[in-house]
């Protein structure tokens, strides 16, 4: 157990020097004060934390984390407070930063709830799930097999990464007549969309023209609203948040990838609702960048902020958390601005720290000047979830042995 020193000032409004040790200090105490541990044994969550997070969501149509990426332990975490959000409140979604294509097969037969038949598709097509992890691809399987909902459990809102799992699926539609353009594409898929990216190598994403793309749709010219029409769509909006990025049109695209994850959410959520279900309860997965509320590091709009909105518009809440990781692979004391959140906790625990009751002091000066990170993140999150012990994903589902694929 972390051992803080006692608070440096008992009353007034200390003034401490931005970023020093005495005001990290202060905000350590301040935070373990209001921390919580919790366990995972056996699939189930348990412990203070657990209770804390059982109060908080109670009452909640949206529960978001902001997501550190490839971790092992976070999705197991996640599998299991699914498992208790389905069962105590009605939870059936879960909606991520992945591929909208990739998510809808894992979502239906053959795949859904099947592990197996969700690592085959994955090694079939490395670049379909944008965090393909054992234990993401795990997850998935189980969270397709506790659904009841009336419509796909596994939401994609994010950007195509690969390209050849969405040609495939447009290839065996009904209806579908091949092209020279699609062949051409499908051949070139084949070529370079095989092999996760590397630093030697782009994904085959960033190396389609999007005019390329805009010709095929052209070419076949799928019905409106069609599963086809709705393929294409997504490539060519995903080509041009891939162009913006390389081009050095930043703001453009974070502006237009945030937007495309409120419509990708829009479109699943109104699925469901028009299978009869009212206010449909999803558990959202997302980077930290599109889950702060408020003004975030990216000065967006985000998916998180607009989700916060929505449920409040429906006359429920969302509670959204931050996830930080300790441990020699990542550790949060690493990140700068948020060197609190690890000297007030253990670095083999997992934690839950309340931030809200940390705003007042804030907003009132207490603690001095804080760095801006650090601002954003307990004005952005109403709580953080700080996974001890973190380590690396896995891969083996994707690189099963070559008799098997």
């Amino acid at each position: 157990m972390v051992v803080l020193a006692p608070a440096l000032v008992a009353q007034g409004k200390p003034k401490f020097a931005s970023g020093s040790p005495e005001q990290q200090q202060a905000l350590a105490q301040a935070m373990h004060e209001n921390s919580y541990t919790l366990s995972l044994q056996d699939g189930k969550l348990s412990g203070p934390g657990m209770d804390f997070l059982a109060q908080r969501t109670e009452k909640a149509q949206f529960v978001l984390f902001g997501e550190e990426h490839f971790v092992k332990e976070f999705p197991e975490f996640l599998t299991a407070l699914f498992t208790y959000l389905h069962a105590q409140h009605g939870f059936n979604y879960l909606a991520l930063e992945s591929d909208p294509v990739s998510a809808e097969a894992a979502s239906r037969p053959p795949l859904r709830g099947n592990l197996e038949a969700i690592g085959r598709y994955a090694a079939r097509y490395p670049n379909a799930f944008t965090f393909p992890s054992d234990q993401e691809l795990a997850m998935f399987a189980a969270v397709g097999r506790m659904s009841s909902g009336r419509t796909d459990p596994v939401w994609g809102l994010d950007q195509s990464f690969g390209v050849l799992h969405a040609l495939d699926r447009l290839q065996a539609l009904p209806g579908f007549r091949p092209t020279a353009k699609f062949s051409e594409l499908r051949a070139q898929g084949a070529k370079l969309d095989l092999t996760r990216p590397d630093e030697d190598r782009p994904d085959f994403m960033e190396k389609v023209k999007t005019s390329d793309l805009e010709e095929l749709r052209r070419a076949m010219n799928p019905p409106a609203g069609s599963e086809a029409a709705f393929i294409l769509d997504n490539l060519i909006s995903s080509s041009e948040i891939y162009g913006d990025y390389e081009s050095g049109r930043y703001y453009d695209n974070g502006f237009v990838r945030e937007e495309q994850m409120k419509h990708l959410f829009l479109r699943e959520y109104r699925a469901a609702q028009a299978r009869g279900e009212r206010t449909p309860k999803v558990l959202v997965k997302m980077g930290h960048w599109h889950v702060f509320r408020g003004s975030g590091p990216s000065y967006l709009q985000t998916l998180g902020n607009f989700v916060t909105e929505f449920a409040t518009a429906n006359g429920m809440e969302a509670y959204s958390l931050g996830v930080y990781l300790r441990g020699p692979w990542r550790d949060v004391v690493q990140q700068k601005g948020l060197e609190p959140i690890a000297l007030a906790t253990d670095a083999g625990a997992w934690t839950i720290i309340d931030f809200r009751p940390l705003r007042a002091r804030v907003a009132t000066g207490e603690f001095g000047k804080l760095d801006p990170t650090l601002l954003a993140n307990i004005y952005g999150f109403d709580a953080a979830l700080v996974l001890g012990g973190a380590t690396a994903g896995t891969d083996a589902l994707l690189h099963p042995p070559a008799a098997s694929k």
